[in-house]
């Protein structure tokens, strides 16, 4: 479960993001994709899958997104 929401959080992160429908929207985009990372943290713990490490570069990509798009 935990895996899904680090992915919405990433995904959410991107959203907001790049539309920015609310004022400091870059601040919850960055904290969307942190949260969103330790949930992947949360996941390759708890899920013993290889959709944690998938979560955790997802939100890492998010992350860089993030830093370089500014």
């Amino acid at each position: 479960m935990f895996k899904y929401l680090s992915i919405m959080a990433a995904l959410l992160s991107i959203v907001l993001f790049y539309t920015k429908p609310l004022p400091y929207s870059g601040w919850f985009a960055a904290a969307a994709a942190v949260f969103g990372f330790g949930y992947g943290l949360i996941s390759l713990l708890k899920e013993k899958d290889n959709w944690g490490k998938a979560s955790i570069r997802l939100n890492l990509l998010a992350i860089v997104i993030l830093l370089f798009g500014q």
